[in-house]
C-alpha cells in the first residue's frame, strides 16, 4: 500500500516511453500551403509560398493471415464473374426474361380484369394516398393500355 502510488507513476512512464520506442521511426513529410486565391494545397515537395510541415505516420503493415483473406475473395469474386459470364452465353438469361415475361402477363391481367369488371365507378388510390373516383375517359385509356401489355407481354417469346 505503501509503494502504491510510486508502482503506478512508474507504470504510467514505462509506458509512455514504450509507446515513443514503438512509434515507427520513419514518417514522410507532407507540406500544405495555401496559393494567392486561398485555395489550400497538399503536396510533397514546397511550393515557393511560405509552407506549413505535416507529418504522416504511414499505416502498419497488413498481416499475412488478412492478406490471405484478401487474396481469396479477390479470387472468389473473379470465380463468380466468370461464372455469370458463362451462364450470360450459355442462354441462362433467356429464361429468365421468360420469366419475367410471363409475371408482366399475369400483372396485365390482372389489371385488364380489374378495370373491366369494376362496375360503373372504379376507386383508386391518389399519389398521396386518397381514393379517387377513375374519369371514365382515363379508364378507357388504362383498359387500352392494358390489352397493349397482354398483347406484348403474353405472346413474349
Amino acid at each position: 500500500m505503501k509503494y502504491r502510488p510510486l508502482i503506478t507513476l512508474l507504470i504510467c512512464f514505462s509506458s509512455f516511453f514504450t509507446s515513443f520506442l514503438l512509434a515507427p521511426a520513419y514518417a514522410e513529410s507532407v507540406y500544405k500551403w495555401v496559393d494567392a486565391q486561398g485555395n489550400i494545397h497538399y503536396g510533397d515537395r514546397p511550393q515557393g509560398s511560405p509552407t506549413q510541415t505535416l507529418r504522416v505516420v504511414p499505416a502498419p503493415p497488413v498481416d499475412t493471415a488478412s492478406q490471405q483473406r484478401l487474396e481469396a475473395l479477390k479470387k472468389q469474386d473473379k470465380n463468380n464473374t466468370s461464372k455469370k459470364e458463362a451462364d450470360a452465353k450459355a442462354g441462362s438469361a433467356p429464361e429468365s426474361n421468360k420469366e419475367v415475361a410471363k409475371r408482366n402477363c399475369s400483372i396485365a391481367k390482372q389489371n385488364l380484369a380489374q378495370l373491366e369488371n369494376s362496375g360503373l365507378f372504379l376507386i383508386e388510390k391518389d399519389k398521396d394516398g386518397t381514393d379517387r373516383l377513375m374519369p371514365p375517359e382515363e379508364r378507357n385509356k388504362n383498359t387500352e393500355a392494358a390489352r397493349k401489355d397482354i398483347e406484348r407481354w403474353c405472346n413474349w417469346t
